[in-house]
């Protein structure tokens, strides 16, 4: 048994001991039995649920449809459904399954388990049409206790890894220049809840580091949850010449071990060129001649524009309106038509009529001399 992972020698002890139960519940042969290890973790360790179901083979010849299992619920915690195994490791004919399900409490504290309830039904005759008689099991209920990873010799990086871990680094280019950013990525695998792991905070002393994404990939074998986490930053270089990126460190507290450890990559080269980016000095260099924007520290508006410049837009503002006026103006002045007189309309005799010619020969006689034909030529006039 020592050279089984502790995980593995874990759950086999678990399933020893819910067959050795003396407070197992069976009914006609069938067993459904429970058992958690270990029964006392750290938060965010793994804890092992195991069911076994133990089915005689005469039961499951007289079974007409298949029982119904219903796991506990499990609340306040993170949990992962394990690859079902089928094996028999109680008597020969008799049909075993093993349930498992990976537990991480998130925080401290006690965390009770719900039984399990297993129902099936047997007919109670040989006979085809005989009646169903169902048979309900319940298994034992668990208690989950849950600490505080301890903290004595806790390393300042620690954000709250729990596991076993390893990592490696890795960027997208071997060479960039100045304002052009590459992609830093750090993976870290290893056993344990990979979407537990916080994001490392990342110092590039010669550039600006931005968080990017993170992918997680879960790797489950019949007992133990692992995987691998990777984290990505994009580095955008403020130097040119031959740099380094310092090696990365994540910790991590090893439930196995009950200490704290560092997992560290190697130091990677890079060369950087020239760019089109704009270097500012130093805070320490900086004075108030070379200060081109200075910052204020308090919001007090915009600032006043100068009295000229206001005058200036002053005037501009009242004269915007004046041609629009203008044109305005020009559009609605009625245009009055020339009225052509008696004398010009007797230049064209041919476009009126002979009583249109003496009315107009009237007019024009009466604006030349004053005379009123009509009163030179009334009737009794000469008389």
């Amino acid at each position: 048994m020592s050279a089984l992972h502790p995980c593995a020698r874990i759950a086999l002890v678990a399933g020893l001991v819910m067959v050795s139960a003396p407070n197992a519940v069976a009914q006609e042969g069938v067993g459904f039995r429970a058992a958690i290890g270990p029964d006392t973790v750290y938060v965010g360790q793994q804890a092992s649920y195991t069911l076994i179901v133990v089915v005689p083979a005469d039961v499951r010849q007289r079974l007409r449809r298949n029982p119904v299992f219903i796991p506990p619920e499990a609340r306040a915690m993170l949990a992962y459904d394990l690859p079902m195994a089928r094996t028999d490791p109680v008597r020969e004919g008799a049909e075993t399954h093993v349930f498992r399900r990976a537990l991480f409490p998130l925080t401290a504290g006690r965390y009770p388990i719900a039984p399990a309830q297993l129902s099936y039904a047997l007919p109670q005759s040989p006979s085809f049409f005989s009646r169903e008689e169902e048979r309900i099991l319940r298994s034992e209920p668990m208690m989950l206790v849950a600490i505080e990873p301890p903290t004595r010799g806790r390393p300042a990086g620690w954000s709250g890894a729990v596991g076993k871990w390893t990592a490696v680094a890795r960027m997208d280019a071997q060479s960039a220049r100045v304002g052009d950013p590459f992609v830093l990525t750090l993976r870290v695998t290893g056993v344990g809840n990979a979407t537990l792991l916080p994001r490392p905070v990342i110092v590039v002393p010669w550039a600006n580091v931005v968080a990017e994404d993170e992918r997680v990939v879960l790797d489950s074998t019949p007992t133990v949850l692992a995987g691998s986490k990777e984290f990505a930053w994009l580095v955008t270089p403020r130097v040119a010449g031959a740099l380094e990126v310092p090696a990365l460190e994540y910790a991590f507290f090893d439930p196995e071990a009950r200490a704290y450890a560092v997992a560290r990559t190697a130091p990677m080269s890079l060369r950087v060129r020239a760019g089109d980016l704009v270097t500012m000095p130093d805070r320490a260099g900086l004075t108030a001649a070379s200060v081109v924007l200075p910052l204020r520290p308090l919001l007090s508006g915009a600032r006043p524009l100068a009295s000229d410049v206001a005058a200036w837009w002053g005037w501009l503002v009242l004269a915007a309106p004046l041609p629009w006026l203008l044109v305005s103006w020009r559009r609605r002045r009625p245009r009055r038509a020339r009225v052509r007189t008696a004398a010009e309309l007797l230049a064209d005799p041919q476009s009126a009529s002979p009583g249109r010619l003496r009315s107009l020969y009237a007019a024009a006689l009466l604006a030349r001399t004053g005379i009123r034909l009509e009163g030179a030529t009334g009737r009794g006039v000469l008389a």
